[in-house]
């Protein structure tokens, strides 16, 4: 098998919050749009980043908001943080230099995924063997 893309897909109703907290705050386009599906993709990614929400049914109940958590690859944790911050994003965590190997911060979006936003750090020593790639 060849996969060619990874695609997170949530079961929620807040389609149009969704739409409108990625596209303002993440620069993600709109891909598909539909009452039963909304597809985003992320610009300029490096290879296919696309998210997925779909509406919630008898067959897919929604998303209860806890459990998951999507990294966030950026340049500059600190930046964005301020920038989100001011924008009234809920931010959950602050920006922390972390053992294993990053800095990052965190907030939530409309459906209540933790968004990690994250930069490659040095690991600490204790993490050092840990990191394989």
């Amino acid at each position: 098998m060849s996969i060619k893309a990874l695609v997170p897909m949530v079961v929620t109703d807040k389609q149009a919050a969704l739409k409108e907290f990625y596209t303002r705050y993440f620069g993600f386009q709109v891909i598909f749009e539909h009452p039963a599906y909304l597809g985003l993709r992320a610009k300029g990614a490096e290879g296919e980043i696309e998210l997925g929400f779909l509406a919630a049914s008898d067959e897919h109940p929604p998303f209860s908001g806890q459990g998951v958590i999507l990294a966030l690859k950026v340049d500059d944790v600190d930046a964005e943080y301020e920038r989100l911050l001011s924008e009234g994003v809920i931010m959950t965590r602050e920006p922390t230099d972390n053992p294993w190997g990053d800095r990052s911060c965190m907030c939530l979006d409309p459906a209540g995924l933790a968004l990690y936003l994250y930069k490659p750090i040095p690991p600490a020593a204790e993490f050092a063997s840990a990191v394989k790639g």
